[in-house]
């Protein structure tokens, strides 16, 4: 997740960030977000959650509102610290 490391700092106290990993345990996605320095907390999902979210591959990135609603989308490689600015706005805008 290019870029969300350098923006999410101003919006933790707003915005609850987790990296979701489908293929991996919490231990492997635990030291892969230490290596990385990424943000937020780690966590796997459920088979429903897989397809509840349309994840079919790896690095997709969903942003959800209060309100439940995918408010933005994106796969692997895409978004950067301005795109990812807009979208923490975007959400805390809705509080």
């Amino acid at each position: 997740m290019r870029g969300i490391g350098t923006v999410y700092p101003a919006f933790e106290d707003q915005v609850d960030f987790y990296a979701v990993g489908f293929n991996e345990g919490l231990d492997v996605l635990s030291e892969a977000q230490a290596r990385s320095d990424h943000p937020g907390e780690v966590a796997t999902p459920s088979a429903k959650m897989i397809s509840d979210f349309n994840v079919t591959r790896q690095s997709t990135k969903v942003a959800i509102d209060a309100n439940g609603i995918i408010v933005y989308r994106a796969g692997y490689r895409q978004g950067d610290p301005a795109e990812w600015e807009s979208v923490l706005k975007e959400l805390t805008a809705a509080n």
